[in-house]
């Protein structure tokens, strides 16, 4: 939905804006560095935008941010040649418009990170698509900026199964 838009008042509140998997950590385990997000997504739109936030919840029910990214749906294209396994690199000219409700495959970087899993942890995955629903505040200690979203209205579907995941990079030895 766009920013102040004045269709329906109130409208935030009646259709949910972003969309949350949550999954409680089963054993102790490390990740470091890369984090990279592969969704199955597709739009009523010939665009949208989608923006991911990972936080982790103790046991004491105190929440930290861990990381965000981002990806324009129809500049989703591969830059094959420079990306690693740091990095997934997007060659942002190419304009690839999404076709109504057709699913494509997005695969795009998050923020490095660094953190403890603990036995008990929850690990919370926020999927929206304005920056202004997810992003961590200044006393989260991250300034996000926001990004300009597409101005229509669009309904995004995210597709759950083998194609839909976030790929952490867990420290030697460890099995999550």
């Amino acid at each position: 939905m766009p920013p102040n838009a004045d269709i329906v008042k109130n409208m935030n509140n009646m259709a949910a804006q972003t969309l949350e998997y949550e999954f409680t950590v089963d054993k102790t385990f490390k990740v470091a560095g890369p984090v990279t997000m592969h969704l199955k997504f597709s739009c009523n739109e010939i665009d949208s935008f989608v923006v991911v936030r990972v936080d982790r919840i103790d046991s004491s029910g105190t929440s930290s941010f861990l990381t965000m990214g981002h990806i324009r749906a129809a500049t989703r294209s591969l830059y094959e040649n420079y990306s690693s396994k740091c990095e997934v690199a997007l060659d942002t000219s190419i304009h690839q418009p999404l076709q109504r409700n057709v699913p494509v495959l997005l695969c795009f970087s998050l923020m490095p990170t660094a953190a403890l899993f603990k036995k008990g942890d929850k690990v919370v995955i926020s999927i929206g698509s304005r920056t202004d629903y997810v992003s961590p505040t200044p006393k989260e200690g991250i300034i996000a900026p926001q990004f300009q979203t597409p101005f229509y209205f669009c309904r995004n579907t995210i597709y759950y199964g083998s194609e839909t995941y976030i790929e952490f990079n867990v420290e030697k030895g460890q099995v999550p």
